[in-house]
């Protein structure tokens, strides 16, 4: 059986400050029973906060899987990379 992937393309950023009106409206576009592929916008931001959120977002997706796309100066990447972790989501890196 072929599992059904949601893309949802994130213009806004992802930090503690846009976080709370964002999340009623992403979790809406996102059934826990799909793959899930964010489109991180290159100008929107992420913050520690909204990191947490994609962690959190994966565990509750789970055992489906959430692909976060992004360029590769995003800063979702330098956050990664600061925190030296390893994402329990993909993430893919655009040119």
């Amino acid at each position: 059986m072929q599992q059904t992937v949601k893309s949802v393309t994130v213009e806004t950023d992802l930090t503690l400050k846009f976080l709370p009106d964002l999340h009623e409206h992403l979790i809406a576009d996102v059934p826990s029973n799909e793959h899930c592929e964010f489109s991180l916008a290159y100008g929107a931001e992420v913050d520690s906060a909204g990191l947490q959120w994609l962690f959190w977002l994966q565990k509750s997706l789970s055992p489906s899987i959430l692909t976060v796309k992004v360029s590769s100066q995003h800063s979702l990447i330098q956050l990664i990379q600061l925190y030296q972790i390893t994402p329990p989501f993909k993430v893919q890196i655009s040119g």
